[in-house]
């Protein structure tokens, strides 16, 4: 991965973030075990990153990127949102990608679940073989937030 190097007048912060911070985190685990860690790092801000609201990147991203050898992630993301040369576009690109982010841990919830389907009550429903995985998280409550499409087989 190249990293990409800026001036003060030419300044793009996804690239850097991007480019120094996902790419140290992701070298650091295998893909399931990221999974996880993504699931389990993130899960409890769901809500804030779902309403946007800005106390995710000025007090809680740090709780997420505890593993990477950055000091003050959010630091990092905060300066942003106080940096006057970023426009709402730049801002709601990072939203954007925090949200999917989230549907992305929710289809690999439902993945790991086990979905099947299943004869309740003399109908046919899709539920999961390991129902308890993740019971933590309201999986349908955020599946219908994103209009997510889940397959049960």
């Amino acid at each position: 991965m190249n990293i990409v190097k800026l001036n003060d007048e030419d300044c793009d912060f996804t690239k850097i973030l991007y480019a120094e911070g996902a790419h140290l985190y992701l070298l650091n685990f295998e893909r399931n075990r990221l999974a996880e860690r993504v699931v389990e790092k993130t899960n409890k801000y769901w809500e804030l990153i779902y309403k946007k609201d800005e106390i995710f990147f000025f007090e809680k991203l740090n709780d997420m990127f505890d593993e990477l050898p950055i000091e003050k992630v959010s630091d990092m993301f905060s300066s942003i949102f106080k940096d006057p040369r970023i426009n709402q576009n730049d801002k709601d690109i990072l939203w954007k990608n925090f949200n999917e982010l989230v549907q992305l841990c929710c289809l690999y919830i439902h993945e790991r679940r086990v979905p099947i389907k299943k004869e309740i009550n003399g109908k046919i429903r899709g539920t999961y073989e390991k129902g308890g995985l993740y019971s933590g998280i309201k999986l349908r409550e955020y599946v219908e937030r994103y209009k997510l499409k889940l397959r049960f087989e």
